[in-house]
């Protein structure tokens, strides 16, 4: 298996040190070899969108890609368990909203989870221009510089 070391150079500092991509561990030195081990490891980890909403603790900042990626069950999960009180001080940034995820449709939730636009689509606008979410503004080009700079993700 070959590693490939990549770099992005910082959209800030464009002349300046490049960012380094953090080193993966090679699969085969993890003793995957073989797809029927990928199945294996897929069917130890799998879980219901409840069990992994569970798994969620108060204060972390979870970090969602683009669009089609994001999951509206997962989050459906874990607005139900701020609702109940279980947990807390969240800040979810998210990308090209597409789902009215309830932390943007329902500002009772705002004290428990802070939703954070990188785009505010159609998902987040109502709770951005309501106040109880924020837009980070931004060009798609520089995100990757900015979460490498600025952001630590506890969960993406």
């Amino acid at each position: 298996m070959r590693i490939i070391k990549c770099t992005l150079t910082d959209p800030a500092n464009p002349d300046g040190d490049k960012i380094q991509a953090p080193q993966r561990e090679p699969f085969a030195q993890k003793g995957i070899t073989s797809m029927t081990d990928f199945s294996n490891l897929y069917n130890e980890k799998l879980m219901s969108a409840p069990e992994l909403a569970a798994k969620i603790e108060n204060g972390w900042c979870i970090g969602m890609d683009a669009g089609p990626s994001q999951t509206p069950a997962i989050m459906d999960a874990l607005c139900e368990r701020a609702r109940e009180g279980a947990v807390s001080g969240l800040t979810v940034h998210t990308m090209l909203d597409i789902y009215p995820f309830p932390f943007y449709a329902d500002a009772s939730l705002s004290a428990a989870i802070s939703g954070k636009s990188w785009f505010s689509s159609g998902g987040a606008r109502k709770a951005v221009n309501g106040g109880w979410a924020d837009f980070i503004p931004s060009y798609y080009r520089d995100i990757p510089g900015h979460i490498l700079r600025g952001y630590e993700y506890d969960a993406c």
